[in-house]
């Protein structure tokens, strides 16, 4: 149990550092004008986002399998992702 305050901890410690460098660089585009660093402080804000789909999927991952989840993961369907190269000639499948 230990380990996994350590990794909250240090998530929530980078989700902090991260809102604070967003906001950092929000301020000092709109104080400067410039639009690279209002896109760096978009950077900054998704990867905040991205930390919280990271305690989200840690959340989700405690969760004990029932009955009606246990194995289910083969009855899912499989769907290609957008970021996958389209294959059979730009035609993706859903299997």
């Amino acid at each position: 149990m230990a380990r996994r305050s350590t990794t909250l901890r240090l998530i929530y410690a980078a989700m902090a550092g991260n809102c604070l460098v967003a906001v950092t660089k929000f301020v000092a585009g709109t104080w400067t004008g410039g639009s690279a660093i209002i896109a760096e402080g978009v950077h900054s804000l998704v990867d905040t986002g991205n930390q919280a789909l990271l305690l989200y999927g840690l959340r989700r991952a405690e969760r004990r399998p029932t009955p009606e989840l246990c194995g289910a993961s083969h009855r899912q369907p499989r769907t290609a992702s957008p970021l996958e190269p389209p294959y059979d000639d730009g035609v993706s499948f859903v299997r």
